[in-house]
């Protein structure tokens, strides 16, 4: 995954960049002020969101290939989303729907 989409992806989750004196990457984890290594914090985030993904309906489809990939497929449309773009489409329908983080 590029480095720019982890970045993001963080950055949505709410986890705040903390970088150290050694160069290396920490993000700060909401609710808690961890300071975490930028690989803990992506796999933290990317587990949550799989978890949201199929609590709403997605459905994981691995396409076959080197390296298989994996995208969700969107229960109302059937479109495919590589996992970025689909909890960003998730999060816009509960952001419609008043559902979700920040909702009371």
């Amino acid at each position: 995954m590029r480095r720019g989409e982890v970045e993001r992806r963080l950055t949505k989750a709410g986890y705040l960049f903390a970088p150290s004196r050694s160069g290396k990457h920490f993000w700060v984890q909401p609710g808690t002020g961890r300071r975490l290594p930028e690989d803990h914090a992506f796999k933290l985030v990317h587990e949550e969101d799989c978890r949201r993904l199929v609590e709403a309906g997605w459905e994981r489809v691995e396409i076959e290939g080197s390296p298989a990939e994996v995208y969700w497929r969107r229960p109302d449309t059937g479109r495919l989303y590589p996992e970025g773009p689909a909890v960003d489409a998730l999060r816009q329908c509960e952001a419609r729907e008043g559902v979700g983080e920040g909702a009371s």
